[in-house]
């Protein structure tokens, strides 16, 4: 698709009556930011993926929040962990036995990780490990996913630990929710896309933004300018000004071309396009 295009049968800023501008339409269509992901569960979903960025903690606290909320309102069963399969075992025996020794075990195998080269290190000085603790205590299971003993077919691999059955939250690195082939075999069709191949089910992305007032520094490129654009829309709105953050559903209100507006300029990204159905469905905005 060519970026700079049109996409057929949609609106550019000013042509509607009904959405005069961008502050106009997110007012109009945004959710509450606390039920946001509970309601794509309701409405029909049975996976949701709910992409991260391991350095940064506020997903991972925003993620402790969410299972037992989930759990309590739509019955989640299980989440799935960007984390290696090989510790499956010692994680089975923590969520019965609540032995913290199983859980310091599966910690010291990220800090190996890390100290291994791989980007994990925001996991084992956040909350990440919190994530696991609220599940047990909420009665909801747990799946380590990853596999870098086989890195060219990651991506494979870890669709291959989603249980079919739902309600199932996959919680992965972003990267792995896009066909990204370009950095390598193991991006190469994306997990929701080879899920969708092997249960004929459809998962919805959720990618979430953090308000750019709370630091920039562990933000990407593509996150500092989501996070300021929105920041801006919010300055300019009393009625988002009042939330702690709103959500969006992209898919069913076809609003992908609003954010391909505000798409970084990176030549890297020149072959994919990041705000459509190739990366996520939905947007989720914290303050």
């Amino acid at each position: 698709m060519d970026m700079g295009s049109k996409p057929p049968g949609r609106k550019k800023r000013g042509e509607t009556k009904e959405y005069p501008d961008e502050v106009s339409l997110i007012e109009r269509l945004s959710e509450d930011g606390d039920g946001f992901v509970a309601r794509r569960f309701e409405e029909g979903h049975t996976h949701v993926a709910f992409a991260e960025t391991h350095h940064e903690d506020r997903l991972h606290a925003e993620m402790v929040r969410l299972v037992p909320e989930l759990r309590q309102r739509i019955g989640l069963r299980t989440v799935c962990l960007e984390i290696e399969s090989r510790v499956q075992e010692d994680l089975d025996q923590y969520l019965r036995t609540g032995n913290e020794a199983f859980l310091d075990r599966i910690i010291e195998n990220e800090k190996k990780m890390a100290d291994n080269g791989y980007p994990v290190r925001g996991r084992i000085t956040g909350s990440y490990f919190d994530i696991i603790r609220r599940a047990r205590a909420s009665g909801v299971h747990v799946i380590a996913m990853d596999n870098h003993e086989d890195e060219e077919n990651r991506n494979e691999s870890m669709t291959s630990m989603i249980p079919v059955e739902g309600p199932t939250m996959v919680y992965v690195g972003l990267a792995h929710l896009i066909d990204m082939s370009f950095f390598g075999k193991q991006y190469s069709g994306s997990i929701p896309a080879r899920f969708h191949e092997k249960t004929g089910r459809t998962m919805y992305r959720v990618f979430t933004l953090f308000s750019a007032e709370g630091g920039l520094a562990e933000l990407s490129v593509m996150e500092r300018l989501y996070a300021k654009w929105m920041d801006s829309l919010v300055a300019q709105s009393e009625t988002l000004q009042g939330a702690k953050g709103f959500g969006l559903d992209l898919r069913k209100h076809g609003i992908h071309y609003v954010f391909r507006r505000h798409e970084p300029p990176l030549p890297l990204f020149q072959e994919i396009d990041l705000t459509s159905s190739n990366c996520y469905d939905g947007i989720l905005y914290r303050r």
